[in-house]
């Protein structure tokens, strides 16, 4: 089993962290936010993968701009094809920008998902977070010990809840289920720098 590799990728405007994830020679693509050449040069870099999921933590914009490029690019090849995955709430991608006053194109999930499903790839197995807040449909994904946590947790922050769709409450009970996870679990957030569980407990933002 080859050792889970996670490369961060920086795109879009508002400065998205997209991640490729290669295990076993599989590859899964988290929240590919725009710039879709600038992460399909990437993966060009791994040689030949196979192709997996495209992983979304939520439906805004930011997040998912470059879905169907990286979609159609890699669908033509043998044995290559993502399937797009997304929380079953943020489903309707179109609708949810439109609340917020942002226009996208259509993009068709392949999976959508509910709370503690569990997604396989290469040697790894992704369990699936509900982490409504920021949107009703937001998740998370843990890998191992590598937290996926979208614009839910970020390094001494958390992401905002004023846009529709979004609840302080949630937010709050999102929050608290994240930091009960072992305080070694790296958290890759949708923005900004990395951080862990173990530091972010410590951070009073969080305590009520």
């Amino acid at each position: 089993m080859d050792k889970l590799k996670i490369k961060k990728i920086v795109v879009g405007p508002v400065h998205t962290n997209c991640y490729l994830i290669l295990s076993d020679n599989e590859l899964v693509v988290v929240d590919p936010g725009g710039e879709a050449e600038k992460i399909a040069a990437e993966i060009e870099k791994l040689g030949k993968v196979n192709c997996k999921y495209i992983l979304l933590t939520h439906g805004h914009y930011d997040h998912v701009m470059a879905i169907n490029e990286i979609r159609d690019r890699y669908a033509c090849l043998p044995g290559q094809g993502f399937e797009v995955v997304v929380g079953e709430k943020d489903k309707d991608i179109a609708g949810l920008n439109a609340e917020i006053g942002v226009q996208v194109l259509d993009i068709k999930a392949d999976i959508l998902l509910k709370d503690g499903q569990v997604l396989a790839f290469g040697g790894e197995k992704i369990q699936v977070l509900e982490t409504p807040g920021h949107t009703r449909g937001g998740v998370s994904y843990l890998i191992g010990d590598n937290l996926f946590s979208g614009d839910t947790l970020f390094k001494a922050s958390y992401g905002r809840t004023d846009l529709s769709g979004g609840s302080v409450e949630d937010m709050i009970k999102s929050l608290e289920r994240l930091l009960k996870l072992d305080e070694n679990t790296k958290v890759h957030p949708g923005h900004g720098p990395e951080t862990t569980i173990g530091e972010e407990r410590e951070y009073n933002a969080y305590k009520k």
